[in-house]
């Protein structure tokens, strides 16, 4: 059932939530009247919340104190052990606009933002993390160009900040102007038409704790036309020691990385996408998981044996071999034609020696 966004501290309790097929793909959503009758937010935010109550006031201030007001707050609690969940119903007793799905047990990031999505009753949805924040006027500007144009995506701009209070901007937005696959992460930084993803069946990978972020926007930006930009809407992306974008990738992460990008080539061989487009997103997703390998800093030969087989599959998967050859043949020469001739052996000694380079 829909949550109201007008209801006054309404909490979604769910103590073994089932909101969607296995597969994690999304079933759409019934109108709630407010949509009926004309009263949707403009924009859903969207926030998981697992273990960061050190982080949420500064991430639930910049999100309460967006001067476009008209949004709903989608807070889901992903049965944190911590006092987040204290924190969520503080500020919901002063802001009607949040609601609260609580989860009696932890589903993991990629339920917990489908599971809003399912329930969003915005326009555009929005997403922020809770250990992040946003400027003011964030939703505001990217909402106004949403409109001003019709776009489907409308992306602002990173700024990542290092805990030695270094602070660089991310994606060049000059850059997704002229090609829009250039938006391949930081999916945080925009604002998505709900329809578009509902009607594309646009998802975070269900299961998977690493790479669910770049399987998502990679998906939406293979099915939009054009993505507009805004430079001066800031998302602040605090980079954390402890997070899992980290250098160093445990089996479960690179697996995990496996199952995500795996998603991208999924989606992009199910639908109608463009050639350019089609070869790299492709070659995005393989490479990812490539030198994921290498992140993994790992002697494991069975890891790389049950990789080398996981890539295998992927590469048969293929609709342009050809041009997904010649690509690959410039960063990693030798691995195409191996993986070719599909020997499993030969395969998994490339990867053992790629890892030590």
């Amino acid at each position: 059932m829909p949550i109201n966004p007008h209801a006054s501290h309404g909490a979604v309790r769910e103590t073994a939530p089932s909101p969607r097929p296995e597969d994690g793909t999304l079933r759409g959503r019934a109108n709630s009247h407010e949509c009926l009758l004309g009263d949707c937010p403009k924009v859903s935010v969207i926030i998981p919340i697992h273990n960061v109550e050190s982080y949420l006031r500064r991430c639930l201030d910049s999100v309460c104190g967006q001067t476009l007001h008209d949004i709903e707050i989608l807070c889901v609690n992903d049965n944190s052990p911590d006092n987040s969940l204290s924190i969520i119903s503080e500020y919901q007793r002063n802001d009607d606009r949040i609601k609260l799905i609580n989860f009696g047990e932890n589903k993991g990031v990629s339920f917990a933002r489908n599971y809003a999505i399912d329930r969003a009753n915005g326009d555009y949805l929005g997403f922020v993390d809770p250990d992040d924040e946003i400027g003011p006027h964030f939703f505001e500007k990217l909402y106004a160009r949403a409109i001003s144009g019709g776009y489907e995506i409308v992306k602002g701009r990173a700024l990542h900040i290092f805990e030695d209070g270094r602070k660089a901007f991310g994606i060049n937005n000059e850059n997704i102007c002229k090609n829009k696959l250039h938006f391949c992460r930081e999916f945080w930084s925009a604002i998505y038409r709900r329809e578009f993803i509902i009607k594309n069946e646009i998802n975070f990978t269900i299961g998977a704790m690493f790479g669910e972020d770049i399987a998502f926007v990679c998906k939406a930006v293979s099915v939009v036309e054009h993505i507009a930009t805004v430079d001066d809407a800031i998302y602040a992306y605090h980079r954390r020691s402890d997070s899992s974008d980290g250098e160093i990738l445990s089996k479960n992460h690179l697996m995990s990385l496996f199952l995500s990008q795996n998603d991208i080539v999924k989606f992009i061989n199910k639908r109608e996408v463009g050639p350019s487009s089609y070869d790299a997103l492709f070659f995005y997703a393989f490479t990812n998981c490539v030198n994921g390998l290498r992140r993994t800093k790992s002697n494991d030969r069975m890891s790389i044996i049950l990789y080398a087989r996981l890539l295998t599959s992927m590469f048969e998967t293929c609709k342009r071999k050809p041009a997904f050859g010649y690509k690959l043949y410039e960063s990693l020469p030798g691995l195409y034609e191996l993986l070719s001739k599909n020997v499993p052996e030969e395969i998994e000694q490339y990867l053992f020696d790629f890892i030590k380079k």
